[in-house]
């Protein structure tokens, strides 16, 4: 997953949808329990920034598609 986060590196993210992916990573670690530096929120992470840079951008949707993506893995 990591060379595919690389490969984008073209893609920039703003501060302020860094500040949205932190917010929607920080309530998914809490209500999941998940230390923020686990392997399982290390890959939330990941997810979110691919998500996003595949054209998911609202808040909300991200939200929604981390516990979904997640809870089925």
């Amino acid at each position: 997953m990591l060379a595919q986060l690389q490969s984008q590196e073209s893609q920039v993210i703003f501060p302020q949808d860094l500040n949205m992916l932190q917010r929607v990573f920080k309530r998914y670690c809490v209500e999941q329990s998940l230390p923020p530096e686990s392997t399982r929120a290390e890959n939330a992470a990941a997810s979110l920034i691919q998500m996003f840079r595949s054209g998911t951008i609202s808040e909300i949707a991200l939200a929604d598609a981390i516990r979904l993506f997640h809870d089925d893995h």
